[in-house]
């Protein structure tokens, strides 16, 4: 799994769930893991980066029947049904009360020294969950054609990553709060009831520092929570729509 380092944890690539409804029907794929790329599947990727991570002790897929094939080198894992349950079945796997790194099996742009530089700088945090930010000015620099999402702060312009680093052991504290703000996403005096009114208001006028975010998520999911600036625009670079693919197929078509 590449060459030892002094940080080394297991990886749960959550691969499970099917496909946005627009890039499947661009695809003719069911399963967002197997929509090919370069005439690889996606997920061949995002595996050949965490294999050459030399972070990454072993790792485990999460997904559907058909990906058992496309999974070498790392232990297929059937999918036990939504996110969350994935992400319990992948720990389970794994076998650990420590840290985890959580991958989705759509960032087919990640690369071995996006994952290391994320897992040390999270480590060393000690958190219970960290999760990584890019400054959007990384992305324009490296990638100026890409579509992201960007929230702004007191501290700069962001976007989110698809890493997530965890203690395994914190899962069953943070799963049911996790439940209810998924419920709630889509119905803003929900969500304002679980964030609070002004969190969602200094947001919105970006007058919210990173580390007033942190303490708030702290408060609801009772946890030690971090965000870590990361460089990389490959960790936030996920295909969920057709216009992502064929940047994709670009960008890796240029390497």
């Amino acid at each position: 799994m590449g060459e030892k380092g002094a940080v080394q944890i297991p990886c749960v690539v959550l691969a499970g769930g099917r496909i946005p409804q627009k890039l499947g029907e661009a695809t003719g794929c069911q399963i967002q893991a197997l929509v090919p790329i370069g005439g690889r599947p996606m997920i061949s990727y995002v595996l050949e980066a965490l294999k050459a991570a030399s972070t990454v002790s072993q790792i485990f897929v999460v997904g559907a029947e058909p990906l058992r094939g496309a999974v070498e080198g790392a232990v297929f894992v059937p999918e036990a049904g939504e996110m969350l349950p994935n992400i319990r079945a992948g720990l389970a796997a794994a076998e650990t009360s420590g840290f985890v790194l959580l991958s989705t099996a759509d960032i087919p742009l990640l690369t071995p020294e996006a994952v290391d530089d994320f897992v040390r700088r999270a480590a060393a945090l000690d958190a219970d969950l960290c999760y990584p930010i890019v400054p959007e000015e990384d992305v324009k620099a490296k990638y100026p054609n890409m579509v992201r999402t960007f929230v702004g702060t007191k501290d700069g312009v962001f976007t989110g990553g698809n890493l997530f680093l965890l203690k395994a052991g914190f899962f069953d504290k943070l799963a049911p709060v996790v439940e209810k703000v998924r419920a709630a996403r889509k119905n803003p005096f929900k969500l304002a009831a679980l964030l609070g009114p002004v969190t969602l208001l200094l947001f919105a006028l970006e007058w919210i520092s990173v580390e007033q975010v942190e303490r708030r998520a702290e408060r609801l999911f009772g946890g030690k929570m971090r965000a870590v600036i990361s460089p990389y625009p490959e960790v936030a670079a996920d295909v969920d729509k057709p216009e992502d693919l064929r940047e994709v197929e670009e960008i890796l078509g240029s390497r």
